[in-house]
């Protein structure tokens, strides 16, 4: 059973606008005058438990010795409510002609105390204002607003006993019946006499190489078919069934032909894994060849490991029978090698003296 606890602070929203008629003269002429002006909005309230009451005051501050001459003040002030404190949050702003708001000043979060106020000294610059009527007034009218949050001074909590249950159905498992179905299939993979059925928009989702047969103007994509001559018919089926699901059985039995056809066709985490099996196989007997088999299919994880194994065991290698199948043809693998066993100041300088 799992229960989770809930704790809500109840909150009461308002987004007051207030209506300023004639401001523009009020502005003007204060202006002309140098003098500051004070307006004063009615009272407001979001009707929460604490009985808040409000109200905006708009200061045109244009007196030469001003802090911030030429810009207008926007104040909201706590009138009265049942609590010494009350925690709201509050974002002031104007609406232009279009109904827009503007001149936003971010939401903040205070708490307010009774018959005090919190200003904003720049709320929009006056000259401004003056200079682009028609942008900010509607019908020569000037819009002032507050949207307003008040949080109760209490938290309500609860227990939640959660009786839910899902199905544990997942895509994959999807995939896999649609792979076992072959419903609506619409590529068939031909290896030898096997003709395996797929669905090609799994397979270009799943493998680069195929996604470009089918994305492209080729013999597979006209005929819908894709012919395979270098791969075992169950090699291409365990690979295909891997695009579906992500799952591969009895890896460890085919991860050498696994890790050919996942290079082939860019099947990146199937690959991985084959290399990740293929590590855990190697020994002195069968390190050379799966070095090589990891240097022809581009498994560099897999490579590095069986690289140090050898420079590690050196003499166990050398005197297997693989490491006969060294030879001239595998220079970079031989330089690999003897660079690993300089790095580690390797004494087993035999390593490299091949017969041609």
């Amino acid at each position: 059973m799992e229960v989770e606890a809930y704790t809500q602070c109840p909150s009461h929203k308002i987004s007051f606008q207030w209506k300023l008629d004639g401001l523009i003269g009020l502005m003007e002429a204060a202006s002309f005058d140098k003098c500051d002006e004070k307006l004063i909005s009615p009272q407001f309230s979001t009707k929460s438990k604490l009985k808040d009451k409000w109200h905006l005051e708009l200061r045109l501050q244009n007196q030469f010795l001003a802090t911030n001459v030429g810009w207008a003040e926007i104040k909201l002030q706590l009138d009265d409510a049942t609590a010494r404190k009350v925690r709201a949050e509050a974002t002031f702003f104007m609406l232009n002609s279009k109904k827009e708001k503007v001149f936003v000043v971010l939401k903040f979060c205070r708490n307010y105390e009774l018959a005090r106020s919190w200003f904003f000294v720049r709320f929009f610059e006056i000259k401004k204002l003056l200079e682009n009527k028609d942008e900010y007034l509607s019908n020569n009218i000037v819009t002032i607003g507050v949207d307003l949050v008040v949080y109760d001074d209490d938290q309500v909590s609860s227990l939640i006993e959660n009786k839910f249950k899902f199905s544990k159905h997942r895509i994959v498992d999807d995939l896999e019946e649609l792979f076992a179905s072959k419903l609506k299939s619409d590529v068939v993979l031909i290896v030898n006499d096997k003709r395996i059925k797929a669905h090609k928009s799994i397979l270009i989702a799943r493998s680069p190489v195929l996604a470009a047969m089918f994305m492209h103007n080729t013999v597979e994509n006209k005929n819908s078919e894709i012919n395979i001559v270098d791969l075992k018919a169950e090699i291409i089926e365990k690979m295909i069934k891997f695009i579906y699901t992500d799952k591969v059985e009895n890896i460890d039995d085919d991860a050498e032909y696994l890790l050919e056809a996942a290079d082939k066709y860019q099947v990146q985490m199937l690959k991985e894994l084959c290399e990740k099996s293929l590590s855990k196989s190697v020994s002195p007997e069968n390190a050379v060849r799966i070095m090589i088999l990891a240097h022809r299919h581009n498994a560099e994880q897999l490579l590095e490991f069986v690289n140090d194994f050898i420079v590690a065991n050196a003499k166990d290698v050398i005197e297997a029978s693989d490491y006969k199948s060294l030879d001239k043809s595998n220079f970079l693998l031989l330089l690999t090698l003897f660079k690993k066993l300089v790095a580690m100041n390797h004494d087993s300088i035999k390593l490299f003296d091949i017969k041609s």
